[in-house]
């Protein structure tokens, strides 16, 4: 970078003999030279305005403080980096004129080390944000890596262009700085490793265009084949009935059984709303015997058949109503033994 050189220490005029955009210049090249002979660290606001003649105050008329300073100072190399690697954008093969960008980049972090350091490595303190021009100068070099990227990417792709630019531009300075920093392995050479860089990425590029759509092909008819229905599980098996008691066997009795009426029958109740029929009425009790004597009939059937009798009437008349409970089970077992 051409920089107006002034001797260090030396009488300038009075303050009339220069205006502000001339003291503006006179300090940013003096920066410029003490940074880029001595490294960042020598950089102080007296030496600056010992080395153009004027006072520290006037610096402070200038910028804000120190770092102000540096920011605009910071700002000039990255517009000398811009007009470095300009002309090789301009390339008519994308591929040759990212390379040569590549290289170009590498040599100017190679010739102004300290001044490529202080742009980079610089900070202002964390309440203090960059100024917007700034990331506008940064922004502009980004462009400048979009400029062989589009066309290599093709047509509506601007945002993978711009992310790629980004990529390559942090993976430079990266590749820079651990240069300067001697972190990378001895032998290796900054400027193999950016150009493999680009070489992979340009694979990387290629890979992504996407392919020309093929022919499509007739669709295969294929038979349809009758999928056969799922089987239904089995209807589960009816319980078997229960068996219908036998009719009461004659039962011998030892001694006469008082005839007692019987007990009446639980009331099951259904679920249909309909209320539920009216009983049937029982049939009536025979009358009394006559006076000259019992009715005519079988000579052997004793008191005890005529109980079984009337028990298996009573249940035939409310089987249909009653059912199978447990209560006439248990009422069948305790009298029918």
């Amino acid at each position: 970078m051409a920089v107006k050189t002034v001797a260090e220490g030396s009488t300038m005029g009075r303050r009339a003999d220069h205006n502000r955009q001339q003291l503006y210049a006179m300090a940013l090249d003096a920066a410029g030279e003490i940074a880029a002979a001595d490294g960042p660290r020598a950089l102080t606001a007296r030496r600056i305005a010992a080395r153009i003649g004027y006072s520290a105050a006037t610096l402070y008329n200038l910028f804000d403080d120190l770092d102000d300073l540096i920011v605009h100072l910071n700002g000039r190399t990255l517009d000398a980096l811009h007009d470095a690697l300009s002309p090789a954008a301009l390339g008519a093969d994308p591929a040759a004129a990212l390379r040569r960008m590549v290289k170009d980049y590498v040599g100017f972090a190679a010739a102004h080390a300290n001044l490529w350091n202080l742009a980079f490595e610089h900070r202002l303190p964390a309440d203090r944000p960059l100024p917007a021009w700034h990331h506008g100068k940064v922004a502009r070099l980004c462009a400048l890596f979009e400029r062989p990227l589009a066309p290599l990417l093709g047509p509506g792709r601007e945002r993978e262009s711009a992310r790629s630019a980004r990529i390559l531009w942090a993976s430079l300075r990266g590749i820079c700085a651990l240069d300067m920093a001697q972190g990378l392995d001895a032998g290796e050479s900054v400027e193999l490793m950016a150009d493999t860089l680009v070489t992979h990425y340009l694979g990387g590029l290629g890979a992504e265009q996407p392919r020309p759509a093929a022919a499509k092909r007739a669709p295969v008819r294929r038979q349809a084949v009758a999928k056969s229905a799922p089987r239904q599980p089995a209807p589960p098996a009816p319980k078997p009935a229960a068996a219908r008691p036998a009719k009461v066997a004659k039962v011998t009795m030892q001694a006469p059984v008082r005839r007692s009426a019987p007990r009446p029958a639980t009331k099951v109740a259904r679920p249909a709303p309909e209320p539920p029929a009216a009983p049937r009425k029982m049939p009536p009790e025979a009358p009394p015997e006559p006076p000259h004597g019992p009715p005519p009939g079988p000579a052997n059937v004793d008191e005890a058949d005529q109980l079984a009798a009337d028990i298996e009437g009573i249940w035939d008349t409310y089987e249909s109503e009653i059912g199978e409970d447990e209560t006439l089970k248990a009422w069948r077992k305790r009298h029918l033994r």
